[in-house]
C-alpha cells in the first residue's frame, strides 16, 4: 500500500506557494497600521463592549482621528451627530443596540464612522461601495482599512503644494530708429501724428 496522505489542513498540507518577500512586506505593514489603530482604540474605549451613546460615537471618533495623526479640518467640522445618522440611514455606519434614546454603539460604530468619514474626504470610494466594504469586513479588518486611510490622509497633507508656472519675461519694444539729421544741423523733417494714428512728414518750419 501506498503512503497516506496527509489531512487537509495539517502541517504536510501546502496550499499553493509560499509568500514572497513582497507579499510578507505588505502582510507586515497591514498588521501594522491595524495595530496601531487597536492602540488607539483601546486608549479611547477600555472595555471590549462599550454602551455609547451617539454623541460619544462621535467624540470618541474624532479622538481617534486625531490619535492617528489625521489633521483636523478632516473631523473637527464635519463629523457631528447628523453625520453619523447620516452615515447610519446609508448603510455605512450598523445598527445600534436598542431604539430612540436607548440607543448604544460600540466599538465598531466608532471605526465605522471613521472609515466612512476618511474614505469620504478623500474620494476613495461611493458610499454605497463604502457600505459593502465595511459590511464586509470584522473588526481586524476594519483597523487595517483605517490604518491604511490615515496614511493616505497624512500624506495628502504632507504633499508639497505645485508651484505657480514661471511669469512670462516681459517683452521688450523695439528701439525707434534715429531720424537723420542734415548737414545744416536741423532735422529736415517733423513727425506729426494724424488722428488716424498715420505720420505725416511735413517741411521743418511748416
Amino acid at each position: 500500500p501506498g503512503r497516506a496522505r496527509p489531512p487537509a489542513g495539517s502541517a504536510g498540507c501546502r496550499r499553493g506557494p509560499p509568500p514572497g518577500p513582497e507579499e510578507v512586506a505588505v502582510d507586515a505593514n497591514v498588521s501594522g497600521r491595524a495595530a496601531r489603530v487597536e492602540d488607539a482604540l483601546r486608549a479611547l474605549l477600555p472595555g471590549r463592549s462599550p454602551a455609547l451613546h451617539i454623541e460619544q460615537v462621535v467624540e470618541r471618533t474624532r479622538q481617534l482621528l486625531g490619535r492617528l495623526g489625521v489633521a483636523p479640518e478632516v473631523w473637527e467640522d464635519r463629523l457631528t451627530v447628523r453625520t453619523v445618522r447620516y452615515y447610519r440611514s446609508k448603510g455605512i455606519v450598523s445598527a445600534p443596540s436598542g431604539d430612540g434614546p436607548n440607543a448604544r454603539y460600540g466599538r465598531r460604530h466608532v471605526l465605522e464612522a471613521a472609515v466612512a468619514r476618511l474614505a469620504g474626504h478623500l474620494h476613495h470610494v461611493s458610499l454605497a461601495d463604502a457600505a459593502e466594504r465595511i459590511e464586509a469586513l470584522d473588526e481586524a479588518g476594519l483597523a487595517g482599512l483605517l490604518g491604511e486611510l490615515a496614511e493616505s490622509a497624512a500624506e495628502a497633507v504632507d504633499a508639497p503644494a505645485p508651484r505657480p508656472p514661471p511669469a512670462a519675461a516681459p517683452r521688450s519694444l523695439p528701439r525707434p530708429e534715429p531720424v537723420p539729421v542734415p548737414d545744416g544741423g536741423a532735422p529736415a523733417a517733423s513727425a506729426v501724428e494724424a488722428t488716424r494714428g498715420v505720420a505725416l512728414r511735413l517741411p521743418h518750419g511748416a
